[in-house]
């Protein structure tokens, strides 16, 4: 079985660093790992026929015992990509700081309109790209590796002036969550990258209040350089919605639709009894 082997050579992975844990996950586990839509469409029936064998489970939780606690973000770049992370020394600093403050200025002038709160990076995004292409930068959001301009997934943006390079994420938070232990930061090592060159990593954050008639402002702007960024690999099994409810794969035993107003025949003489 193709799995085992790949089990075998991960086995001897294991204490090797990031790669290593990459190439196991990335073969042992494919993505559609919790959707089993391979089966007769004719058939409603649920297919107990495991997608991976459970020993081979037990082998690769047993591989990701050895992963530190902490990783740094340009190991996990080089390992996917094969590109640098370059610690950012200054590069373009006045620019970098006018793109600031300009964002900031656009973002307060007339405030982010937004039906969501989440929806306000988006918004921001937009901002940023158009306030770093006005400070002298060319800049768009980055292309994968299929040659597609990929706009979810980190990096956000992609920037470039005079030889220098920046990779740069846009978030957006609340100022009571800036000491709180709120994961804000994702880094998917497997897929597409958008990761293309040796480059200089940075993130742009605005602290954002709720404003009047609906919208958003800002109090605040930080730059960072993420080279010296610690993340933790968060490994979890997840389904999307329609794979729960759809009735595809069998997992649906009952279904009703709220509207209906009338109670179900013979509740009454039930609760009489």
């Amino acid at each position: 079985m193709q799995t085992k082997t790949t089990l075998r050579a991960c086995a001897g992975l294991g204490g090797r660093g990031i790669a290593g844990l990459i190439f196991c996950v990335g073969m042992i586990l494919p993505p559609r790992v919790c959707v089993a839509d391979d089966r007769p469409a004719e058939s409603p029936a649920r297919d107990h026929a495991p997608l991976v064998e459970r020993s081979d489970i037990g082998e690769l939780l047993r591989t990701l015992r050895d992963v530190p606690e902490e990783i740094l973000l340009r190991e996990m770049v080089a390992a996917t990509s094969g590109c640098a992370v370059l610690e950012w020394q200054g590069q373009q600093l006045d620019l970098l700081e006018r793109t600031a403050a300009r964002v900031v200025h656009s973002i307060n002038e007339n405030g982010v309109a937004a039906a969501r709160v989440n929806e306000v990076g988006q918004a921001v995004e937009k901002i940023v790209q158009s306030e770093l292409e006005r400070a002298g930068f060319e800049a768009g959001i980055p292309r994968n590796t299929d040659g597609n301009r990929q706009s979810s997934g980190y990096p956000d943006l992609v920037a470039s002036r005079g030889g220098d390079v920046f990779y740069i994420e846009v978030k957006t938070y609340h100022p009571r969550n800036e000491d709180t232990s709120q994961r804000s930061f994702y880094f998917s090592p497997l897929g597409n990258s958008k990761i293309a060159g040796d480059a200089y990593h940075l993130l742009i954050a605005f602290a954002i209040v709720p404003s009047k008639n609906g919208r958003y402002e800002t109090t605040g702007v930080k730059w960072l350089d993420l080279y010296g960024l610690k993340c933790r690999l968060k490994f979890e099994l997840n389904a999307p919605n329609k794979s729960l409810y759809s009735s595809a794969d069998g997992l649906v035993f009952f279904e009703s639709s709220a509207l209906q107003r009338d109670p179900p025949a013979g509740t009454e003489g039930k609760n009489r009894e």
